[in-house]
C-alpha cells in the first residue's frame, strides 16, 4: 500500500486523514457526552457538531463507544500549581510590585 505524507495529515493512500478532526471529534463527543449522556449520544450528532461527514467519525471509530473512550483520555492535564508561598509557583506570595523573574 502506497503512502502519502502531505503537509500535518500523513496517512495510506487516498486522502489522508488531519489530526485536527480527530481532536475536533474528541471535543464534540466530551461536550455531548456532558450535556446528553453516553445513551442519547450518537456519531451522527459528533459529526454534525464538528460539521464533518458522518463517514469522517466513522472511519474513526466504528462504534459510538469509541470517541467516548478516547475523549476524556485526550484532555490535557493542567499543571499543578507551585508550593504555596513560593515566589516562583505563587504569584500571591510576591511582594507588591515585584514582576516574577
Amino acid at each position: 500500500m502506497r503512502t502519502t505524507d502531505r503537509g500535518d495529515c500523513p496517512g495510506t493512500a487516498g486522502r489522508p486523514r488531519c489530526q485536527g478532526k480527530q481532536g475536533a471529534i474528541l471535543d464534540a463527543a466530551l461536550t455531548l457526552l456532558a450535556e446528553q449522556g453516553f445513551t442519547r449520544m450518537t456519531r451522527h450528532q459528533v459529526a454534525r457538531t464538528v460539521a464533518v461527514g458522518k463517514a469522517t467519525v466513522h472511519l474513526r471509530f466504528r462504534t459510538k463507544a469509541g470517541p467516548a473512550a478516547a475523549a476524556p483520555a485526550a484532555l490535557r492535564p493542567c499543571a499543578a500549581p507551585g508550593p504555596a508561598g513560593d515566589p516562583q509557583g505563587d504569584p500571591r506570595a510576591r511582594p507588591a510590585g515585584l514582576a516574577a523573574g
